[in-house]
């Protein structure tokens, strides 16, 4: 069985909040490791993206098929059920490709 000291137990428990703080510090202010490209993903990618369940992701897929690519990432808030406060919750997951992202997120809209 392990004794600690009173020093020895301060300094652990001073380490474990330690990382847990940073731990916590990483995973709310690290950018994504991809972003979801709006013009190319599968139903299932595009239901992996907060607030997007299977009817959306479908009429996201629809849209795209009769209007063509997204030209921007706030053009999909032209498809039914997707608006500004559902569009801010994904905005910094998603791309159109190649092209500048958009306008929203380079002023800092996240």
């Amino acid at each position: 069985m392990l004794t600690f000291l009173r020093r020895e137990q301060i300094v652990i428990i001073f380490l474990l909040g330690l990382l847990l703080g940073l731990s916590l510090y990483f995973y709310f202010t690290s950018e994504p490791i991809y972003k979801i490209n709006i013009n190319t993903a599968s139903q299932e990618q595009l239901e992996a993206l907060p607030a997007i369940g299977p009817h959306k992701a479908r009429l996201i897929i629809e849209y795209r098929e009769h209007f063509g690519p997204f030209q921007t990432i706030e053009q999909i808030m032209q498809v039914k059920g997707i608006g500004p406060y559902t569009f801010k919750r994904f905005a910094d997951l998603i791309t159109v490709g190649k092209r500048k992202d958009s306008e929203y997120t380079q002023r800092g809209h996240k």
